[in-house]
């Protein structure tokens, strides 16, 4: 019985707040009325009136902290939304700023069907992700009619019109993951013989509904089912506060987006950052991110990155600026691993609370934001028949033929021509994701099990060919050199796709596009031409 009349309570608690919470403020519905601030309650409640002055009935209070939609001062009275109420409070209870940045206590409830988060205060901003109607999120900061808010470990910005200030108690309990992994499939039950519904991609965000063993019931868009949970990576509730100084990470959405000295289109320009480049957002400001990318300091505006204060799947590099330890967690506090040196590379996966989830010599941790940049390039060390190191990554200068192959990499026999002749035997031979033999190869199956034949040793995965080799220049490129390709938009790997360079501006590769199978492509083709990353010669 007493379990019963918990639930009833809860029951009757959830119906008055949602009841409270559905009236629609009429700031929302009134384009005369403009939000052209935020208002703090700094006293214990404050009371929200029908009119300014004390005789105005009292449609409802405020806790401390709670932060208020402000439309306009009069006098003594501010006139604020807050709580689905449109009503006046007294100027000494509360706070108030035309722009805020690090709200605490702020919370938001979308008003609008389908509402964007965009990466910028703007109308004209990228959006990110469409977030539903009644979902209520944490309100991180206020400028210009916009608010920014977190949402399932985004950062970004919803017009004040489409969301409603409300009482932090209100924002749901819901779970965020992230696919971790390709091609992931969505079944009916929760085992691997149930029907496929649809097939989720990698860094799709998913409610997570229910844990079910080894299975999570999840919600993707308007589709639900259930997914293993080894695919899933479940995302921090709430806004991720940085314990350090990256407070975010950004991926680029744009393209040829420029990386200045200063906030402002009049700054210098350092750097053109391409589409999906990974950068470490450090500070926000006026409409733009401080950054560092690939070890230099600038900014970008933000209608170009969209923002993350927590992902996971990636597969990048890291250097280390300065000794630092690997911990179990992403915390100070927590145990060390092991002490990494200035100047060496960690494998970054994941990214939260201003932590980097990274691998190092076997072991798997946490290392501090401030402790090193993300980079697509990998110094690796030369072999002893060379006399200088070699990079992962695009370069303007060719390199000798001789291998440089990392520890424990077998360097292989026989001409680069007949390297091409193989491949070109298995022409037609179909894309099987994961496949690496004549019955069905992916990308770099293909090339993996062609290297292989000639005594080379070659990893199962793009990014790890990557590591393999010198770089060659594009112009350089000769008969037999693997070719490299980043699309950001399929993967956050350092590299999604690879082939064999076979002459005349041509290549030879597993196709996951249309054909599916092993087929010749240009280099000239719109797609790989925008996306071509870098050479390597083995």
């Amino acid at each position: 019985m007493k379990h019963t009349c918990q639930k009833l309570f809860s029951g009757l608690t959830a119906t008055i707040l949602l009841l409270t919470l559905c009236v629609v403020p009429s700031y929302a519905l009134d384009s005369a009325e403009e939000v052209t601030g935020v208002a703090t309650v700094v006293s214990e409640t404050v009371r929200i009136r029908t009119s300014a002055d004390l005789a105005g009935d009292v449609l409802g209070q405020a806790p401390q902290g709670a932060v208020m939609a402000l439309i306009n001062q009069s006098g003594d009275w501010h006139h604020v939304a807050f709580n689905g109420m449109d009503g006046y409070v007294y100027g000494d209870f509360v706070s108030c700023r035309d722009t805020a940045r690090n709200l605490s206590g702020a919370a938001g409830k979308i008003v609008n069907a389908d509402t964007a988060l965009r990466t910028g205060p703007s109308e004209n901003a990228v959006s990110i992700v469409s977030i539903s109607q009644n979902t209520t999120l944490y309100v991180t900061g206020f400028q210009s009619g916009w608010y920014q808010v977190s949402y399932a470990g985004y950062l970004g910005y919803v017009a004040v019109g489409s969301l409603m200030l409300t009482d932090i108690s209100a924002v749901s309990d819901t779970v965020f993951g992230i696919v971790n992994d390709s091609e992931v499939r969505l079944r009916s039950e929760a085992n691997t013989d149930a029907e496929i519904i649809t097939i989720l991609d990698k860094n799709a965000v998913v409610s997570i509904q229910e844990t079910l063993d080894s299975w999570y019931r999840i919600t993707s868009g308007s589709t639900t089912g259930y997914v293993s949970a080894s695919f899933v990576s479940v995302l921090p509730s709430g806004v991720s506060a940085s314990s350090t100084a990256v407070t975010a990470l950004g991926r680029v959405v744009d393209s040829e987006v420029r990386l200045r000295s200063d906030a402002g289109t009049d700054a210098d320009i350092l750097a053109s950052l391409g589409s999906g480049a990974l950068v470490s957002i450090l500070d926000y400001e006026d409409g733009w991110y401080r950054v560092n990318s690939e070890g230099t300091e600038g900014c970008v505006s933000s209608d170009f990155l969209s923002a993350q204060t927590a992902v996971f799947g990636l597969s990048t590099y890291g250097k280390l600026t300065e000794d630092a330890n690997l911990r179990t967690d992403p915390s100070f506090d927590s145990s060390t691993l092991v002490t990494v040196s200035a100047g060496n590379y960690v494998d970054v996966s994941g990214f939260v609370g201003g932590w980097f989830q990274v691998s190092y010599d076997g072991q798997s941790g946490y290392i501090a934001g401030d402790c090193l940049y993300m980079t697509s390039v990998k110094e690796v060390a030369a072999s002893a028949s060379t006399s200088s190191t070699s990079s992962v990554g695009p370069s303007s200068s060719a390199s000798s033929s001789s291998a440089s192959l990392p520890s424990g990499a077998s360097a292989g026999s026989g001409s680069y021509s007949d390297v091409v002749s193989l491949a070109q035997s298995y022409l037609g031979v179909s894309y099987v994701y994961g496949g690496a033999s004549p019955s069905g190869f992916d990308c770099s199956g293909f090339t993996m099990y062609v290297f292989s034949r000639f005594g080379y040793s070659l990893p199962h995965g793009a990014t790890g060919q990557l590591n393999y080799g010198s770089a060659v220049s594009q112009g350089e490129l000769q008969p037999g050199d693997l070719v490299f390709f980043q699309d950001y938009d399929y993967s956050y790997s350092a590299a999604s796709h690879v082939g064999i360079y076979i002459g005349g501006g041509q290549f030879i590769h597993a196709s996951s596009g249309p054909g599916y199978c092993v087929k010749i492509s240009s280099l000239s083709e719109s797609y790989y031409a925008s996306h071509y990353l870098t050479g390597r010669r083995l």
